[in-house]
């Protein structure tokens, strides 16, 4: 008889949907499906399992699973160092999400060492579909860093780049957009430009009702209440 293997990618659009309703813990358990089924099926070498492991990361993030989330982002880094190349757009995404991880465990030089390796690599290829979008979440990462780091101007610019990568792509009805204007909106909130950071939260709430994501979702949710608090 025919045994006919159940592809991990089938799972990703109904993570997309999960994540518009910000169920985390049901995107968790879908993620972690297709997770252990790309380690079963294809081996932990393969390129299923390097892009499974790359959805694992948002999965385990939004449980707060933080150490594990950077252990699934190195996993991604590994194996699709070996199918694609350090020099990737997908080994740069990879790179943009631990640093994204990093980050959120106090490793500061580590995570800045690594968005500037990803958004190096982002500029120096033809970015193509998705890639412009991965391009455009490393920015925004790095944009905090740098605002954060009393580094104000080049903050701004890089969070306003990020948004305009999507804008020039034509992204601009995926949660994405939202996620960069929000971006943004934070960065000009915390370098002294409070107007214009209520302006992007605006439209940060716009794009996410354009995009299809519920009011009540974590990103969607922090944009409303920052768009409504005053100056």
């Amino acid at each position: 008889m025919l045994h006919l293997k159940l592809e991990p990618k089938e799972y990703w659009s109904a993570g997309r949907l999960l994540t518009k309703e910000g169920l985390d813990d049901a995107y968790y358990v879908l993620m972690d499906k297709a997770w252990k089924l790309a380690a079963a099926q294809f081996g932990e070498d393969s390129s299923e399992y390097g892009q499974a492991s790359n959805h694992m990361i948002g999965a385990l993030t939004g449980l707060k699973r933080i150490d594990d989330a950077i252990y699934a982002s190195r996993e991604a880094i590994r194996v699709n160092t070996i199918h694609f190349g350090p020099d990737s757009a997908a080994v740069a995404n990879d790179r943009s999400n631990l640093a994204a991880r990093l980050i959120l465990s106090g490793i500061a030089a580590e995570a800045a060492s690594e968005w500037l390796a990803a958004i190096k690599i982002f500029e120096s290829i033809t970015l193509t579909g998705w890639d412009n979008i991965s391009y455009s979440s490393a920015l925004n990462g790095y944009s905090q860093y740098l605002a954060q780091s009393g580094n104000g101007k080049e903050a701004l610019w890089t969070a306003l780049h990020a948004v305009q990568v999507i804008e020039t792509s034509g992204y601009t009805r995926e949660i994405h957009y939202g996620q960069a204007l929000s971006n943004a909106g934070w960065v000009q909130r915390n370098t002294g430009h409070c107007i214009a950071g209520r302006a992007s939260f605006k439209r940060a709430v716009a794009a996410f009702k354009s995009a299809g994501v519920k009011a009540e979702q974590r990103d969607h949710a922090d944009a409303i209440r920052m768009s409504q608090q005053s100056c």
